[in-house]
């Protein structure tokens, strides 16, 4: 059954399905983009910005040559836990036009800010969920690349008391990607919330997680969002352009940089 049918991507449209092998039809290779919105207390005041980054983020990865050739999950987390927003869908499927935006809003506008940060459990999730999409596709003859995208102000109020998941247990996450050979490669952008108040937090979660790169900006507007969505796509059509030709950036290649766009 293909996605295309039963997804409404409107504020309504929840309970979807997520694509299946048999979706997959443009490409031999394709691109596994996760999308994580902190939606917790400490980010009440920017629940508005996320929600924009969030479309924002979507309509810049289908501007791209390799939309096509995409799947995305977006979850959520605070003080619902980590809730699936989407399961993962054909990119050219989700509608985040204007007429949709505007006339009832999207999926994504339904989130509210709220609660605890299980901040550690959704990357976690993310990884996991990533990884065992990876190993179907691969199974499938597919080539895969693997895309995260984690947007947040880095604080996670749950860490320490439920025993979830650690620096370590997040970093091994993608060393068994790695040596599950699920996957070619691994990109993964922390996109910093409150940075200003947050600056440390984030820097140790960029470190200790192993992100690629934390994306370090002080004050979002529609200007810098084109700029930083832009450099993530333009990273993605390299990592897209190399999966199968033996030239993708190897699964430890983790920087952990600070990029100010």
């Amino acid at each position: 059954m293909s996605v295309s049918s039963t997804v409404d991507f409107g504020m309504e449209g929840l309970g979807m399905v997520e694509a299946g092998i048999d979706d997959l039809v443009t490409s031999s290779k394709y691109v596994l983009a996760t999308i994580a919105l902190d939606m917790s207390g400490s980010v009440c005041s920017f629940q508005d910005l996320i929600q924009t980054m969030s479309i924002e983020a979507i309509r810049a990865l289908q501007r791209d040559s390799n939309a096509n050739s995409m799947l995305v999950r977006v979850i959520s987390f605070g003080g619902h836990g980590v809730q699936e927003v989407h399961p993962w869908a054909l990119l050219k499927d989700i509608d985040v036009s204007e007429s949709t935006v505007n006339q009832r809003g999207t999926i994504y506008h339904s989130l509210i800010a709220n609660g605890g940060t299980p901040c550690h459990e959704a990357i976690s999730n993310s990884r996991s969920e990533a990884r065992r999409k990876s190993a179907e596709l691969r199974d499938n003859g597919y080539d895969v690349a693997i895309v995260e995208n984690i947007i947040t102000d880095g604080e996670d109020t749950t860490a320490g008391y439920s025993g979830g998941p650690t620096f370590q247990d997040l970093a091994q996450i993608l060393t068994d990607i790695q040596q599950d050979e699920a996957a070619e490669s691994y990109i993964g952008y922390l996109l910093g919330i409150n940075v200003s108040r947050c600056r440390q937090s984030l820097e140790d979660l960029s470190a200790g997680a192993k992100f690629t790169e934390f994306l370090d900006e002080e004050n979002y507007d529609k200007e810098s969002l084109a700029k930083i969505f832009g450099y993530v796509v333009s990273s993605i059509s390299t990592a897209s352009a190399n999966v199968g030709s033996g030239q993708s950036s190897p699964m430890n290649s983790a920087t952990s940089s600070a990029i100010v766009i």
